[in-house]
């Protein structure tokens, strides 16, 4: 899956590894920003900071990337932690319309 978003950018004109490297830059950015709103949902703001520099720091996230090249797992992580945001913030709700 990572091959199919880099592709956008090699459409756009870049290099091969400059269009996966740039993937890799979003994904981790997205990846902080939910994992931001899953902690902000849990613990508030400061919860919510602690969350994503936690995730950004941590070894195992970094390990995946440049290390084992385990790109399906690094794509996955994104999906993983917005199930959890989305399944939280329904049980919060209590329903789909609320």
């Amino acid at each position: 899956m990572i091959h199919y978003l880099a592709e956008i950018w090699m459409l756009l004109g870049l290099g091969p590894v400059i269009a996966l490297n740039l993937t890799c830059v979003l994904i981790v950015l997205a990846t902080a920003v939910i994992v931001f709103h899953l902690g902000r949902l849990y613990f508030g703001s400061w919860g919510g900071w602690l969350a994503s520099a936690a995730l950004l720091f941590a070894p195992y996230y970094h390990v995946n990337l440049y290390v084992r090249h385990a790109w399906a797992e690094f794509v996955a992580f994104p999906f993983l932690v917005f199930t959890l945001y989305g399944l939280e913030r329904f049980a919060l709700r209590g329903g789909r319309n609320s």
